[in-house]
């Protein structure tokens, strides 16, 4: 199974995947190809190898590599892991999301989201380039850009919509990823 988090920047993405990956002994990095570093657990494996580090961008939104390059990367990884993690925009297009399904693959999509006046303040506190170059226009815009994936009706069976709000629903939604990579 393939766990997509996605939503806008700061809305607690890494957060979850930091927690979710708490609960095991260390992973281990691995890369692949080299387009992409992973972080390979027992059970899963992270597209992103980043989150042992204090960086504020460790999922997908650093790899440097475009969707086709992606499409071959889930080709050949995905039936040598039982599940894998996903986190971050980068391959968040509703293109790939229909190939995903148009292939077969198994995907759950969790679409995280906060106020704006807590996007605003954990952008603040945060800190990082993308966060000191956040405006009313590019938040705009990254609105409009996901509304078109969650708005597509061929995607309603497999996203679903969490606030992200307070730290217990951060562990909560945590707790179930974990859940679901232990079965």
């Amino acid at each position: 199974m393939i766990i997509w988090l996605a939503g806008m920047s700061c809305v607690g993405k890494s957060t979850i995947v930091r927690r979710v990956i708490s609960y095991y002994p260390k992973g281990e990095k691995i890369t692949p190809t080299k387009y992409f570093e992973c972080t390979k657990f027992d059970n899963f494996l992270i597209i992103g190898g980043r989150y042992y580090s204090k960086t504020t961008n460790p999922g997908s939104d650093y790899i440097f590599a475009g969707k086709d390059r992606f499409k071959n990367f889930i080709e050949q990884e995905y039936s040598k892991h039982k599940n894998m993690l996903i986190e971050g925009q980068k391959f968040f297009k509703p293109e790939i999301i229909s190939w995903l399904i148009e292939n077969k693959y198994k995907l759950k999509i969790y679409y995280l989201s906060v106020d704006t006046n807590n996007l605003n303040q954990r952008a603040k506190y945060r800190g990082g380039w993308w966060d000191k170059k956040r405006t009313d226009t590019r938040t705009s815009n990254e609105i409009k850009r996901l509304n078109k994936i969650l708005s597509d009706e061929n995607f309603n069976n497999i996203i679903e919509y969490r606030k992200n709000e307070t730290m217990e629903q951060s562990v909560t939604l945590s707790e179930e990823i974990k859940d679901i990579f232990m079965t």
